[in-house]
This record gives structure tokens, sequence and C-alpha cells, in this order.
């Protein structure tokens, strides 16, 4: 296994930049590996792009950028300085933190040894799966990391099958359902009432946000705030992503015409869900749906 510096260096160094002798004096153990493809495969409602394991020293400090992945940080000792949402956090051990996709990613040693693995998982329903399990941006308490599972995923993460892509798929899910245990607990309850709400009544011409404010009794910006520090979205991108996460599984499973999955999903325009589509999977619902049939071969 290659050893990276992803994101991760003395003081800065380019993502993937090969460690140095010098650099390495900080690192004590640095297992990454990486999807051979950069994007999951047709069909699959999300996937694995990359996983490592990393053990510390000294100061090192990762580039701070928006990714375009959600990442789970799962600590099993010693501590660390992770910024969720523009607030710098300790992430200690037997603590969680994720990050959702267009979140800023920032982390730093903070002091000693600090040992942690990580997961990035992408596709485009990947944050409405991770809100679906309640995982939040944040940090939390949720046990020692299941060290087997991540042992087991890393082999299916490098080999370019479908069916590894299926097995490292159905691990990081396990992942994420043990990590799910503790967030269930501690996520916002207000919060917790608008979610299950939208995934309720998604697709009712009522639900909107104005609905969604209304029910919680609360003003627009305190609302939303509350929600973006929850979930990691605004509440009127996580329910258009939640129609649209219907609306792939129409177009894959059905053969209903487009205006009329468009309507089923809470789309009155079916011009502008087609735009959406195309955004999501950058191609039109047609083009979708006739590559990402269930018994299509890859």
């Amino acid at each position: 296994m290659g050893i990276y510096l992803d994101f991760l260096t003395p003081r800065r160094c380019n993502m993937r930049q090969e460690a140095s002798g010098a650099e390495m004096t900080a690192i004590i153990i640095n297992q990454a590996v990486f999807r051979p493809s950069t994007e999951p495969s047709h069909g699959l409602p999300f996937g694995v792009h990359s996983a490592g394991f990393y053990k510390i020293r000294s100061s090192l400090v990762c580039n701070r950028r928006v990714i375009r992945f959600a990442q789970i940080f799962w600590c099993a000792s010693g501590s660390g300085i992770i910024e969720i949402n523009g607030k710098k956090r300790i992430l200690s051990a037997n603590q969680v933190a994720l990050y959702f996709p267009g979140m800023y990613h920032n982390w730093d040693h903070n002091r000693g040894i600090w040992t942690f693995h990580w997961i990035a998982l992408d596709g485009p329903l990947i944050a409405p799966l991770l809100s679906s399990f309640g995982l939040e941006a944040s940090i939390y308490d949720a046990g020692p990391p299941p060290v087997e599972l991540f042992a087991a995923l890393n082999p299916h993460v490098l080999k370019p099958t479908r069916q590894d892509e299926l097995e490292a798929s159905a691990i990081a899910f396990s992942i994420l359902a043990r990590a799910a245990k503790a967030s269930v607990r501690q996520q916002d309850a207000l919060v917790r009432e608008a979610l299950d709400l939208m995934h309720l009544k998604w697709n009712s011409p009522e639900m909107n946000v104005k609905t969604l404010v209304a029910a919680s009794r609360q003003r627009w910006a305190s609302f939303s705030r509350r929600f973006y520090a929850s979930v990691g979205v605004t509440p009127g991108k996580y329910l258009e992503r939640l129609k649209i996460q219907n609306a792939l599984v129409l177009l894959q499973h059905t053969s209903q015409p487009i205006k009329d999955v468009s309507r089923r999903c809470g789309f009155s325009d079916p011009n502008y869900f087609s735009r959406l589509i195309r955004n999501v999977t950058g191609k039109s619902p047609l083009q979708f749906r006739s590559e990402s049939r269930p018994n299509r071969r890859i």
C-alpha cells in the first residue's frame, strides 16, 4: 500500500504529495486507499471514495477547502482539532466527527499522539442517506471504532470491480449504522421533527420550507441555522435532495413518463426537474434511466 499525505502536512503540503523523510517524523502510520474510479458505478446510491487510518504526532494541519464528499473521522486515541461549521472543536477517543458534502474541511493535530480511522463517501444520494441515519455534521460520542469493519473495507475500495464497490458500500453502511446509534440520541429534537415531517410528506404540494418553519414555531433564521448546524445543508436543499432521491429510484425502476415522475416527486415544472437531474447525475432523465437499469451490465 502506498503512503501518501492526503490533505495532510506539517504546516502544509499538497493533496497526495508523497511524504519526505522529514515529513514522516510526524507520521507514525499513514494507511490510505482510494477507489480507482472518480465516481461510484451507475445505480449505486453512494460509494466509498477513499478510506484510511492515521497515527500522527507533532503539528499537522489539513488544507482548508470545500469538499464534494462526506467524510467521517472515528477517533481511536488521543485528540485533534476539527473545524465544523466555522467552529473549532476537540475530537477525542471514542468520538465521531462528520462532514457533509459542500462543507469546509479542516482539521489540525492537537497534542501527543492522535490515531483515527476515516472514510470518504460520495454519490448523489449520500447526504439524504446520512440524514436518514440521524447522522449530523457534528462531533458526538460513539464508542470505540469498529476496527474489524475498517480493516475489511480497504481491500474492496482498492479493487476496480462493481462487485467490490458493492461490498465496500455494504461495509460502509454497517459503519454508518454503528455511528448512528449515538447520533440519534443527540440530534436536535426540533431538527429531528422537521426531518420526520419531510420524510413523511416530501412529495406533497404543501410541503415546502415555509411549512417547516411554521411547524417548528421558530423564526426562519433560527430554524435554518439549527437545521444547517445539525444536517450540514439548508432545509430547502435537503428537501430538494429528498425529492431527487425518490425520482432517481422511479426513473431506474419504472417506465413512467418523465413528466409523471416529475409530478409524483413534487416538481410542477418538468423542465426544471430535468435540469436538476442533469445537475446531479450529469445526464438527462432519459439517459439516466437507460444507463442505470438494474439489469444493465456494467
